[in-house]
C-alpha cells in the first residue's frame, strides 16, 4: 500500500484510434524498480518464538572457544543424525551460497551444492538462501525422524532463522521455517564459527566462492537492502 509502489509500473494512455494505446515513458522510480529486478513483497507475519530465538548464537564466548565446543559437540554426535554446512559469498560476478551435508562418521558428504542469487543484494541474503537450500536438500535425503542441524556462521541470519524473519530475503527464511516446522523429526540452527579449523564449514565457504560463477538459482530475486542494514556477525 505504500504509495511508490503503485508508481513502479508505467500507467497506459490512450492517445486515441490512431494512436492506440501505449505506455507514458518511464519515471526514475519506474527505471530503478525495473533495474532491481524485482522482488517479493513482504509478507505481515507476527513475531516467532521458538526455543533458542532469544539466545545468543556465540553464547558470548569467543571463536577459539566456540570452535573447541563445536568439535566436541559434532564428535559426540551419534551416527544417524544429519549437520548441514552452509554460507554465503560475494564475489566479482556476484553474491553466491554453497552447502554440504555430512553424517557423523562419515568422511564423504551426502550431498552438496551451490548456487548464485539473482537481483540485488548482499551477504546476508546469499547467507540466507544457502541455509534455505542446504536444509532442503538435506530433508529430501534424510529419513523420517532424522534430527537434522544446519550450521553456519553468520550471526544475523541464525537469529533470524531462529525467530522472526527479516523483510530482507523473507521468503527463505518464511520457506526454512516452514519445512523445520513440518519436519518429522528436529530441525535445529547453530553457530560454526568461520575459518577456526571446521573442515565441513571451509567446505561450504569454498562452495560459497564457486557459487559467485555459478548459473543463476531460479527464483532468488530479492530486495536491494544496504549494507547498514541488519546488524549480523560473519566470524
Amino acid at each position: 500500500m505504500h504509495p511508490l509502489a503503485s508508481r513502479m509500473t508505467p500507467p497506459l494512455i490512450d492517445r486515441g484510434v490512431r494512436s492506440g494505446t501505449r505506455h507514458r515513458a518511464r519515471t526514475k522510480v519506474q527505471l530503478a524498480a525495473e533495474e532491481c529486478g524485482g522482488f517479493d513483497r513482504p509478507v505481515l507475519a507476527g513475531p516467532r518464538y521458538t526455543t533458542g530465538s532469544r539466545i545468543d548464537p556465540t553464547e558470548g564466548g569467543s571463536k577459539k572457544s566456540a570452535a573447541l565446543k563445536f568439535h566436541k559437540w559434532y564428535s559426540e554426535l551419534p551416527p544417524g543424525e544429519v549437520v548441514v554446512f552452509t554460507d554465503g559469498s560475494k564475489g566479482e560476478k556476484g553474491l553466491g551460497y554453497g552447502y554440504v551435508i555430512m553424517q557423523p562418521g562419515k568422511d564423504e558428504p551426502i550431498a552438496e551444492g551451490k548456487g548464485k542469487l539473482g537481483g540485488c543484494g548482499v551477504v546476508f541474503d546469499a547467507e540466507a538462501l544457502g541455509a534455505w537450500r542446504g536444509l532442503e536438500r538435506a530433508l529430501q535425503e534424510a529419513t523420517p525422524g532424522t534430527k537434522v542441524t544446519v550450521c553456519l556462521d553468520n550471526t544475523g541470519v541464525i537469529w533470524c532463522l531462529r525467530g522472526t524473519a527479516s523483510e530482507n530475503s523473507q521468503w527463505a527464511f518464511l520457506a526454512f521455517q516452514k519445512a523445520a516446522d513440518t519436519w518429522h523429526g528436529t530441525v535445529s540452527v547453530k553457530w560454526a564459527p568461520g575459518h577456526m579449523g571446521i573442515e565441513p564449514n571451509e567446505i561450504a565457504d569454498r562452495l560459497a566462492n564457486l557459487g559467485t560463477k555459478a548459473r543463476h538459482d531460479p527464483g532468488t530475486h530479492v530486495q536491494p537492502w544496504p549494507e547498514s542494514g541488519l546488524k549480523s556477525e560473519k566470524g
